[in-house]
């Protein structure tokens, strides 16, 4: 496993294995500022080797119906959205294919968003997140 850190993303990688082929995410993880601990994580990648996806791991306390946004500044008001996936202890999946329109769109920021999710009780939880250095990090994605 590889890793390299572009602002506040991270490239990793992990070495191709027999038939395995070499798999690479970027990704960010967000931490309660009081604890540093992980509350979640936001990854981008090719899983399947073609379509670029956006996937977000969050605690398990949400709610169903919902869904997940990505909100790129205060001013975008809907983000783009992921549909749950599922749910194991301790967290929940939630995953969608990200249109090249949007790779090109969050290539070029280097803005505070948002992460955005109903928990249990209904009520809605923004988490923040950054596109610092998510350019560069797309960028040696490609390259990878």
């Amino acid at each position: 496993m590889t890793s390299t850190v572009f602002g506040d993303w991270t490239l990793r990688c992990q070495a191709a294995n027999g038939t395995q082929p070499r798999l690479c995410e970027v990704s960010q993880v967000i931490e309660e500022k009081e604890h540093s601990q992980p509350i979640a994580k936001i990854s981008v990648g090719r899983p399947s080797g073609k379509e670029m996806h956006v996937a977000v791991i969050l605690p398990n306390n949400v709610s169903f119906p919902s869904s997940v946004h990505i909100r790129t500044s205060d001013k975008d008001k809907w983000g783009f959205e992921l549909a749950w996936q599922r749910c194991i202890p301790g967290a929940c999946f939630a995953d969608a294919v990200l249109p090249d329109a949007t790779v090109t769109l969050w290539h070029g920021l280097d803005t505070t968003g948002t992460i955005v999710f109903q928990d249990a009780g209904g009520d809605q939880v923004s988490l923040p997140m950054t596109f610092h250095g998510f350019g560069q990090a797309l960028d040696a994605l490609n390259k990878s």
